[in-house]
């Protein structure tokens, strides 16, 4: 039963009061990596940095969000002002987490030593792979050079860093691993998320016919990482069994892109439903909110998300019976909402 925060969030119009929970704000979309999973290049409408002078603007309409994410669809620390965003997002809005989510392959010392100095208060470091050959057939760069980057940084540093794995077919079997290497690199969590699926190819990457091999290296994994005193969030295999058959997040989220539009939520970013940042409940946006809470699927939803009419489906979809897809919906209940903010899940941290 979809519970409406009668005071914010109005189902029937699609309209939002008062501060977003979470507020994306995409300072870049350049990347200096090309991962094997990554839809950047072939989905995102060009590339740029968010003006500083808009950046500000932006962050002056997010007083009392509760979390607000200096990252987008790229790598935030190639952003020339980064620091100066992440410490005016601060003095700004005060919210109660400030984070980035990095591939870390250029927190370099100096960089490091001018995180450690901001007023960030948690990163998300992506690491695709617990040995050499699994991270650099994903990510195309120096395994040990991001141990020692995440190494050094915490040397220096209490700011909370959680390690994101986006498990694949290709790294499955190198998950076991993760606690060790968090522990090695000095990091305090582990969040393993699942991939955003957005052709054939990444759809085979996929690991919903491995479910059984999943779940017990899931539960492995969950216990090592308590002998180490982890953190661990692994999430379970998005539209297995069920698909979602409603939305709440672009209710709850709102994501600027760095030309300042705003698209529906951190999945369909190469989207832009509002040309001005200030229109959060132009009709357009109005619209998507109204039609995903009613489970009136836009057909991006059906591409990049678990949803109820998926468009990628495969022959293990079939197997699902129809009728049992609309148990599931995406609408967090508000104690497990509180505990998704405070380790950072997939409303926030998009795949870097």
């Amino acid at each position: 039963m979809i519970k409406s925060e009668a005071s914010k969030y109005d189902f029937e119009t699609g309209m939002v009061h008062g501060p977003p929970e979470i507020a994306v704000i995409e300072t870049t979309n350049r990347c200096n990596l090309n991962c094997v999973m990554c839809y950047r290049l072939e989905h995102l409408r060009g590339m740029g940095d968010m003006d500083l002078n808009l950046f500000t603007q932006i962050a002056q309409t997010l007083r009392g969000a509760n979390h607000i994410c200096c990252h987008g669809g790229g790598e935030p620390l190639l952003h020339p002002h980064i620091f100066e965003m992440i410490d005016y997002a601060w003095e700004e809005c005060h919210p109660e987490t400030l984070s980035i989510t990095t591939n870390g392959t250029m927190l370099t010392r100096s960089v490091a030593r001018r995180l450690q100095a901001s007023k960030l208060n948690r990163m998300f470091v992506s690491v695709d792979g617990t040995d050499e050959q699994t991270y650099e057939s994903i990510r195309g760069f120096p395994f040990e050079q991001i141990v020692e980057n995440v190494k050094y940084f915490k040397s220096i540093s209490t700011i909370p860093t959680v390690i994101q794995y986006t498990v694949m077919r290709q790294n499955l079997h190198s998950l076991s691993g993760l606690p060790r290497l968090v522990s090695r690199m000095g990091a305090d969590g582990i969040n393993v998320q699942h991939l955003i699926t957005w052709n054939r190819e990444t759809e085979r990457m996929r690991i919903v016919d491995l479910i059984g091999e999943f779940q017990e290296i899931k539960r492995r994994v969950t216990e090592e990482a308590k002998d180490y005193a982890i953190e661990c969030t692994i999430n379970d295999i998005p539209g297995y069994p069920f698909y979602l058959d409603k939305c709440d997040l672009p209710f709850r989220q709102v994501y600027f892109n760095y030309r300042g539009e705003i698209a529906p939520c951190c999945i369909a970013i190469h989207l832009c439903l509002e040309k001005d940042f200030k229109q959060r409940n132009g009709s357009s946006i109005r619209d998507w909110r109204r039609r995903v809470i009613h489970g009136d699927f836009p057909d991006e939803c059906k591409v990049f998300c678990y949803v109820r009419g998926r468009l990628l489906a495969e022959t293990h979809d079939r197997q699902i019976p129809t009728e049992s897809r609309s148990n599931c919906r995406c609408v967090v209940e508000e104690s497990e909402r509180k505990r998704i903010v405070g380790t950072g899940w997939n409303d926030l941290s998009l795949t870097r």
